[in-house]
């Protein structure tokens, strides 16, 4: 399975997500539309990660600090 690949519209903000392997960049508003740089990690919002407070945000909680 490829990977995907978000790409941004610059002029007006819309969003494609792609596989990786398809050719070409896609347009919009009649410019390329650019890659979107992702986050590497980020911590979860569900409730299960709540107790987490602060800290570095790849932090799991198991330093035990």
């Amino acid at each position: 399975m490829a990977d995907k690949v978000i790409y941004n519209c610059e002029k007006c903000g819309k969003k494609v997500e792609t596989a990786e392997t398809e050719s070409g960049i896609p347009e919009c508003c009649e410019i390329v539309m650019v890659k979107a740089e992702l986050p590497g990690c980020d911590m979860s919002s569900t409730a299960e990660h709540s107790r987490l407070e602060g800290g570095d945000a790849c932090d799991d909680g198991r330093s035990g600090s």
